[in-house]
C-alpha cells in the first residue's frame, strides 16, 4: 500500500454526533409512565454524560457507580466489557445538572425501590410478561438481568428519537459528542489530560486524533472569530516550530 492509500485508510472519518441541546430535547420528550421510561431517560443521559462505550454501559453493575462522587469504576473484574479489557476510573461530566439528576434518580430508584444489589445491572433489561387471559405480551417493568449485547441500546435510541421527531444517532456517536464538548471546555493542558484519561486513553493525542477533528461548520465558526488584523498577538515563527513538541511534553507527561 502506497503512502497516499495508507493515509486514506488511517485517517479518521467525519462523524456526526448529538449536541447537548439534542440530548436535552430527547430526554425531555420521554413521558415517564413506567420504570422503563425512567430507565431510558437515564440511559440516554448517562451515555452522553459519561462518554462510555455502549458495551461498557450495557455491562456496568450498579455498584460501580458512586452517586456521591459521580465516579464510575469500569472494572473488567466486575464484568464491565471495556476495550482491551482494561480498567478505567472515570467520572460523569456535569454538562447539564438535569441530565445528572436523571441518572442519580434512576440509581436511587434501583437501590431503594427495586432493592437492587451492587452486582445487578445499572441498566437492566425489560421484563416481558403475558397479559392475563390473552396472548398479548407487554413490557412495563425491568428485571435485574444484564442485556446480552448492545442491540437493545440502539433500539432504545431509535425508538425514542423517532417518537421525539429527532434524528437518530448511534450509541458511539454520543461518545464523540461528549468528547467534543469536554475538550471545548478545557482551558489548559492539565484539564485536557484529565479529560483524555476519563475516556480511558493513554495519551491526549489519541483523544484529539480520534475525537478532536472539527467538521467544516466548526472550522468556519472558529476562523470567523480570528482577528487577522491583530499582529501583536501573532506567534513568533521560531516559537511556532517548537510549540507542537512543547505541548506534547506538557500534556502527556506522567
Amino acid at each position: 500500500m502506497d503512502r497516499k492509500k495508507l493515509r486514506e485508510a488511517l485517517s479518521p472519518k467525519p462523524v456526526k454526533f448529538p449536541s447537548l441541546e439534542y440530548v436535552r430535547q430527547l430526554t425531555d420528550s420521554i413521558k415517564i409512565e413506567t420504570e422503563i421510561d425512567q430507565r431510558d431517560r437515564a440511559l440516554i443521559s448517562f451515555l452522553f454524560s459519561s462518554g462510555m462505550r455502549d458495551k461498557a454501559v450495557a455491562t456496568l453493575p450498579l455498584g460501580c457507580f458512586d452517586r456521591e462522587t459521580l465516579e464510575i469504576q469500569q472494572d473488567f473484574r466486575a464484568g464491565v466489557d471495556t476495550k482491551f479489557g482494561k480498567s478505567i476510573d472515570s467520572n460523569l461530566l456535569r454538562f447539564d445538572e438535569r441530565l445528572v439528576e436523571y441518572v442519580l434518580e434512576w440509581a436511587e430508584y434501583l437501590e431503594k425501590t427495586k432493592l437492587s444489589a451492587p452486582a445487578h445491572p445499572m441498566f437492566p433489561r425489560n421484563r416481558v410478561e403475558q397479559i392475563e387471559g390473552g396472548l398479548t405480551f407487554v413490557s412495563r417493568r425491568i428485571e435485574p438481568i444484564f442485556w446480552k449485547g448492545t442491540g437493545s441500546i440502539r433500539d432504545i435510541l431509535k425508538r425514542r428519537s423517532a417518537e421525539a421527531g429527532l434524528d437518530y444517532y448511534c450509541p458511539h456517536s454520543f461518545r464523540h459528542g461528549d468528547a467534543h464538548l469536554a475538550m471545548k471546555h478545557c482551558r489548559n493542558a492539565e484539564e485536557m489530560k484529565a479529560i483524555s484519561q476519563n475516556f480511558g486513553h493513554e495519551t491526549v493525542g489519541t483523544t484529539l486524533y480520534t475525537y478532536g477533528k472539527l467538521d467544516i461548520h466548526q472550522v468556519r465558526e472558529i476562523i470567523g472569530k480570528i482577528d487577522f488584523s491583530a499582529s501583536d498577538k501573532m506567534i513568533d515563527r521560531e516559537e511556532a516550530k517548537v510549540m507542537p513538541r512543547k505541548l506534547e511534553r506538557i500534556i502527556d507527561r506522567p
